[in-house]
């Protein structure tokens, strides 16, 4: 069964519920389905699941597998591939996804009503959706649902960082016209939105990652003067080549080859906590009274409830009069917050 994003139970059309491992209410629920498979390809849909998952759970996923559920649906296509692969022939495919979505030939996208009555068949409760489209010509795109090509399993980290995290494109000018501000922007019909890696302020503390800038960055950072670990203020994002700035000189939102940087990962592990709790459950029970008992001093500090424990896990023994008890903690992985997170805490 699904545990720690491990691929789960496959389901065909027929099949009305995927069945769950540690609680589908409990856990960030991920439903992989295909498209532009035949019938006979189940085998190579089921190994694609494979490569996207371990793709999209590196870091800063890795260290929070357990808060993921996976599941595959095989859904099989009439015919083969991506409809528009080279412009304009169309394929009968089970959810219709097509190249040259808005007259951009890599923009890869699919039949939201389909996909979502697919949804609601096999996995209402699924989260977050990856559709991966039999073709071999590089496309993708993120939003409501990731999709992306069968050979492109390096780009769906890219597209799942837009999906689950609202995190924006850092690329802009000419690496996303060919040209080094679109026209459109001039005119002022182009506009870009603000995100928590994209923005057009410069006063510091109007920056959304404001919390990440030393004292000694200046604002704007010019790329000559900062290294690739500066976090500041670097011109060019959010297909703008002017005006817009991003933290970071490279990162996976400007260049799937690069790392995410820390405040996109920033982004990526308060996307968990803001879906699941990292708390599954408490001992003793809530209310009960409990005397701590020594030898020796009880440290804590943190974020679990306003109670982490340092290392771990670790096993405090507790105990009420005439009754022997237990209580334990189990800290999250979260070299992220031993940086820059807010504190968050947990009912």
């Amino acid at each position: 069964m699904p545990v720690n994003a491990a691929i789960g139970h496959e389901a065909n059309r027929d099949d009305r519920v995927v069945t769950a491992g540690l609680g589908e209410l409990l856990r960030i629920n991920v439903l992989y389905l295909g498209d532009g498979y035949l019938a006979g390809q189940k085998d190579r849909f089921m190994q694609d699941v494979a490569r996207f998952n371990a793709a999209i759970m590196i870091e800063p996923l890795s260290g929070y597998t357990r808060y993921f559920n996976a599941y595959a649906a095989f859904v099989p296509s009439s015919e083969s591939g991506a409809s528009k692969e080279d412009g304009s022939t169309l394929r009968d495919t089970a959810f219709l996804c097509s190249y040259y979505t808005n007259d951009v030939d890599r923009m890869l996208t699919c039949n939201s009503r389909r996909v979502m009555t697919m949804k609601k068949q096999l996995l209402p409760n699924a989260d977050f959706i990856v559709m991966i489209v039999n073709s071999a010509q590089f496309g993708g795109a993120g939003g409501a649902m990731v999709v992306a090509n069968r050979t492109s399993s390096d780009i769906v980290l890219h597209e799942f960082a837009h999906t689950f995290a609202n995190l924006a494109d850092e690329y802009g000018g000419t690496e996303a016209y060919g040209e080094e501000q679109p026209s459109a922007y001039e005119a002022g019909t182009l506009q870009c939105y603000e995100a928590v890696n994209v923005t057009r302020q410069t006063e510091r503390a109007q920056i959304p990652w404001a919390h990440w800038l030393d004292a000694d960055v200046p604002l704007p950072t010019q790329p000559e003067t900062a290294s690739a670990s500066t976090i500041g203020l670097f011109e060019g994002a959010n297909y703008l080549a002017k005006g817009v700035y991003r933290p970071t000189l490279n990162s996976l939102m400007r260049d799937e080859s690069q790392p995410l940087g820390p405040v996109n990962t920033e982004a990526f592990v308060l996307a968990i906590y803001d879906r699941v709790s990292p708390i599954d459950k408490v001992a003793p029970a809530p209310n009960s009274t409990v005397i701590w008992q020594g030898p020796g001093t009880l440290s804590v500090h943190g974020h679990h409830r306003h109670v982490d424990v340092a290392g771990g896990p670790r096993l405090f023994q507790a105990s009420r009069p005439g009754q022997g008890k237990r209580a334990e903690a189990e800290p999250a992985n979260d070299a992220a917050f031993d940086r820059r997170l807010p504190r968050r805490s947990w009912q």
